[in-house]
C-alpha cells in the first residue's frame, strides 16, 4: 500500500507576533516544475503561515530565469519533477536545466 502526503487542513497558521510587518519579503513559490506539493494543497498551511508571518507571496508556474526571480526574496521549491508523476520520466529527467 502506497502512502500519500496530504496537507493538514486544520493546522493554525495564526501568527501571534508577525516577524514582517512594516517590510513584507516577497516569497516565489515555485509551481512550474510537474511539482508534487502545491501552495493550495500540500504545503498550503506552510504558505499560510509565512502570509500571517507578513511575507508576501506568489506562484510561478513557469520556466525559473533571472527576470522571474528578480523581485523576491525568497525561492521555494517542493517536490521539483522533471516530467508529470504518471510518466516513469519524472525520475530520470531532470527538473531544471543548466540555465
Amino acid at each position: 500500500m502506497l502512502a500519500q502526503q496530504v496537507g493538514d487542513p486544520s493546522f493554525d497558521a495564526h501568527v501571534a507576533h508577525p516577524a514582517f510587518v512594516r517590510w513584507h519579503p516577497r516569497l516565489l513559490f515555485d509551481e512550474g516544475h510537474h511539482n508534487v506539493h502545491k501552495s493550495t494543497t500540500t504545503y498550503k498551511a506552510f504558505v499560510d503561515l509565512l502570509a500571517n508571518d507578513g511575507f508576501s507571496i506568489a506562484t510561478n508556474s513557469h520556466e525559473l530565469t533571472r527576470e522571474i526571480l528578480a523581485p523576491y526574496q525568497v525561492l521555494v521549491i517542493a517536490g521539483a519533477l522533471g516530467a508529470p508523476i504518471d510518466d516513469e520520466a519524472h525520475a530520470k529527467t531532470p527538473a531544471f536545466t543548466v540555465a
